[in-house]
């Protein structure tokens, strides 16, 4: 997609692109949800085992390939969509966010073919992104809750990692959106704070011994 959508780069949107200080702490709670993978780290681990080299170098790798895939993602948007006009970052801040962007990068592209990479792409992107979240939350469902890792107890997991999502998005469609508008909050609680206050609390306990 990104190949495809390189051509139609016009340079000039991205000499023009406005940056500031306000916009880099809007943008600092999308970027913590975006590339925070503690939530997998349970899963990791067991897959790896209590390994913290091969977990460190997994972790950095990980992250760092859909990063690098992110920043050219950025040179293409910001390069294709100009700040102002019909078809502009301002009017997506003034509509639906995601499926504006889409919609407008599909419009200035007039290829058939990239329409259809950036429906493929935006549908993989959330469920990817669902079975990353799902992976850790169902690893921690089956500790907490002491399923045993047989065929029964990995689908009573399952149903308690799938189905109440899933019975929520019937009740509630727009409820996906608003749980993503808040889920900075709690990333920065499990991915910053509880970090912090483990590693504080535990070398307190080294000092105290």
């Amino acid at each position: 997609m990104l190949a495809l959508l390189a051509p139609h780069i016009d340079y000039a949107n991205l000499v023009h692109t406005p940056s500031s200080a306000k916009s880099l702490l809007l943008v600092a709670p999308i970027f913590l949800t975006s590339f925070g993978f503690h939530t997998v780290i349970p899963s990791l681990t067991n897959y790896l085992g209590k390994q913290a080299q091969k977990l460190q170098r997994v972790i950095i790798i990980g992250a760092l390939i859909p990063f690098i895939i992110y920043l050219f993602w950025l040179v293409v948007t910001l390069g294709l969509i100009p700040q102002t006009g019909a078809y502009s970052f301002t009017q997506i801040h003034h509509h639906d966010g995601i499926a504006k962007l889409l919609f407008d990068i599909m419009r200035l592209s007039h290829s058939h073919w990239i329409s259809l990479m950036i429906n493929l792409f935006g549908n993989i992107a959330m469920i990817t992104s669902f079975l990353g979240v799902t992976l850790g939350l169902f690893d921690f469902l089956q500790d907490a809750c002491k399923r045993d890792n047989t065929t029964k107890g990995r689908v009573q997991t399952a149903a308690l990692t799938y189905l109440p999502p899933l019975v929520f998005s019937f009740i509630y469609p727009q409820g996906f959106y608003f749980g993503l508008s808040l889920a900075a909050i709690f990333v920065a609680i499990l991915e910053v704070i509880l970090p912090a206050s483990m590693v504080f609390a535990l070398r307190r306990h080294q000092t105290s011994n």
